[in-house]
């Protein structure tokens, strides 16, 4: 029980108190938390409580691996210790709740988690969030766990949050926009493109020249981890530099825990023409006059 209540605290329930014990087992078979009873079985301790934000929300204690599950619209089911995310994590969690879907928010969390766990070279704790990330988000998890391992969700997602904020001037209609706009971000992010064991050489290739000619669009970062798929994206890249529509703006190669990876930013060289298709064929009729004169 004493373990219990400790771990309650450490993601802020503070409050929490024996409430019965039971004759019969000789354990704590209760536990009351901001004024609600919490029963207690063999293994598992079933929290409801106020705070939490969905009516369905319940906190798991697992006596054999002393963690506990919590499960609301922006937390993920997993062991305290997985959980553990930076002040600037929690920080930035809170820019974009009440902003984006809840379970954007909570894929976020857990995406952090990974990292955390990654950099640390916790790969077991890693490798079960990864699974538990991808299996209830499925492609959005992947995307969105893309999006904060290479510092977007920090980075220009947020930027673009705090500046819609900023102009709307209090009023909480940005909001809807925001989220409308992180929400096509997942469908259609034109600043990078990431590579996996799956993506075949075409593909990456059609993603990048998609995001080289996208309007507005002069940067593309594409990143890869393994060597696998480094080999791939430097073999795709080259050969988009051969045909002049980019250039290597950055090239950088780093660790993603053990596993070596690669970064590398591309400026379009693709050049648009600024006169407009009613200009054009305003001046061939021009040249059709001048003719028949």
């Amino acid at each position: 029980m004493a373990k219990f209540i400790e771990t309650l605290g450490k993601i802020g329930i503070k409050d929490a108190v024996l409430a019965k014990f039971s004759k019969e087992t000789g354990e704590d078979s209760s536990v009351n938390i901001k004024g609600k009873t919490v029963s207690i079985t063999q293994k598992n301790y079933y929290v409801n409580y106020s705070d939490l934000d969905s009516e369905d929300a319940k906190t798991i204690f697992n006596d054999k691996t002393g963690g506990f599950v919590l499960n609301k619209p922006d937390l993920i089911s997993q062991d305290i210790s997985i959980l553990s995310l930076t002040a600037e994590q929690k920080k930035i969690l809170k820019d974009y709740k009440g902003v984006i879907d809840g379970k954007h928010l909570s894929a976020i969390r857990v995406s952090y988690a990974i990292m955390n766990h990654e950099d640390s070279k916790n790969w077991e704790d890693a490798r079960t969030l990864n699974n538990i990330l991808e299996s209830k988000y499925r492609l959005i998890g992947k995307k969105i766990y893309n999006l904060t391992r290479s510092g977007y969700i920090e980075g220009h997602i947020l930027t673009e949050l705090h500046i819609m904020k900023f102009e709307y001037q209090g009023s909480s209609s940005y909001k809807a926009k925001f989220k409308k706009d992180f929400e096509s971000y997942l469908d259609f992010f034109p600043y990078a493109v990431y590579a996996n064991e799956s993506t075949i050489r075409k593909d990456l290739a059609n993603e990048i020249m998609k995001r080289l000619r996208h309007k507005g669009v002069n940067m593309v970062e594409v990143y890869g981890r393994g060597d696998f798929n480094i080999t791939k994206i430097t073999d795709v890249v080259d050969k988009i530099i051969d045909t002049g529509s980019a250039e290597i703006h950055q090239k950088e190669y780093y660790e993603i825990g053990c596993n070596p990876s690669i970064r590398i930013k591309l400026k379009s060289k693709i050049v648009y023409s600024t006169t407009s298709n009613l200009t054009r064929k305003m001046k061939k009729r021009m040249k059709s006059k001048k003719k028949k004169k």
